[in-house]
């Protein structure tokens, strides 16, 4: 009998040998078609984190979860937690409020009263394009907001930028970047604090760069390892993203320059482009991403493809690693293919407590 208890704590604290944590996000714009497209996939949805608050420059907390996604959270018991964001991301009004005591416990105590009277599960903050000069500030903020969430038995997750180093940059770009968004987390205090933190590993690629895959998975394992230096790999849901990128030459509505242009791709589009133009579409094996590109206007389009095969490798990072799981964003824009990755991934209800 001793020897069975023995082994059952160490089954239970070792919450992912029997397989991984899948959080999903949900965004207003398309919440009806994310809502569908798990549906029928309830069982492989563990987390649903609903896009629901801002937090303005003086503390004042605006936003709600939609009543649908309410419901359905309740109907298949799935943990809902609420996403709360510094209001459009803009580094001066959240350095103003980082510097206001007063502002961030009125905050605080407004989302704590959400929490109680909505019935979280818990909260994630995504605070994003925060300065580093400010993240004492931030770090600050995070622990006194664990400390009164976890006070009333609510879950606090953080959102983290990826990360490769944390002094070391291979170029002007990579320094500005760890600069003005990448450097403000305290990977080692969020860790510790956390109940889980979602490391957003997307974008590697994207808006003012040049073509290239949105996560590919040398650079994956790479924002992992930095992580893992931190922390604790049952602590770490890893980010994956649903959409592509496409990379085009044309006029900048803003400075009215010919420059490098980038949209978002959801699969249906996706799917138009590749139904349309029928490009050669080829996989690349080292970075498991396919692409391909096509003229258009006589200019080059260029697109890097987030399906269920370039999900798949993601995912096996996720694994390999042994992480808590994944977090997948966004739904409903996603190659339905990749529920087929999941369905052996099941994890029994007990061990996500």
């Amino acid at each position: 009998m001793r020897n069975f208890l023995i082994i059952l704590f160490y089954l239970i604290s070792q919450p992912f040998a029997f397989g991984m944590e899948n959080v999903f996000y949900i965004l207003h714009d398309n919440k009806k078609e994310a809502l569908a497209s798990i549906e029928t996939h309830t069982e492989l949805t563990h987390v649903l984190i609903a896009q629901a608050y801002y937090i303005d420059q003086i503390g004042f907390v605006s936003g709600k979860v939609d009543d649908d996604v309410f419901v359905f959270a309740n109907r298949h018991s799935i943990k809902l937690f609420a996403m709360v964001t510094n209001k459009l991301f803009d580094a001066d009004s959240v350095h103003h409020f980082l510097s206001d005591p007063i502002a961030q416990q009125k905050a605080l105590n407004t989302l704590l009263d959400e929490c109680k009277k909505n019935n979280f599960a818990g909260i994630q903050f995504d605070f994003e394009m925060i300065p580093l000069k400010d993240k004492t500030a931030l770090t600050q903020f995070y622990q006194n907001a664990a400390d009164l969430l976890h006070k009333q038995g609510l879950m606090v997750s953080f959102a983290i930028a990826p990360t490769l180093t944390d002094d070391h940059f291979t170029g002007l770009y990579q320094k500005k970047l760890y600069d003005v968004w990448q450097g403000a987390y305290d990977f080692k205090k969020l860790g510790e604090i956390s109940d889980f933190v979602t490391l957003m590993s997307y974008d590697q690629h994207g808006e003012g760069t040049t073509p290239g895959p949105i996560a590919s998975a040398p650079w994956d394992e790479h924002v992992i390892q930095h992580a893992l230096k931190w922390i604790p790999a049952n602590k770490i849901s890893l980010g994956i993203p649903t959409y592509s990128g496409l990379w085009y030459m044309d006029i900048n509505p803003t400075s009215k320059k010919t420059s490098i242009q980038y949209d978002f791709v959801d699969y249906k589009t996706l799917t138009y482009i590749l139904n349309k133009f029928k490009p050669n579409v080829q996989w690349d094996n080292l970075n498991k991403v396919n692409y391909t590109f096509y003229e258009f206007g006589s200019i080059n389009k260029y697109l890097f493809i987030e399906d269920a095969l370039s999900f798949k490798a993601k995912h096996s990072l996720a694994k390999q690693y042994q992480l808590r799981g994944i977090s997948v964003f966004r739904l409903g824009i996603e190659d339905p293919a990749i529920w087929e990755k999941l369905k052996d991934k099941v994890k029994p209800w007990w061990m996500f407590w």
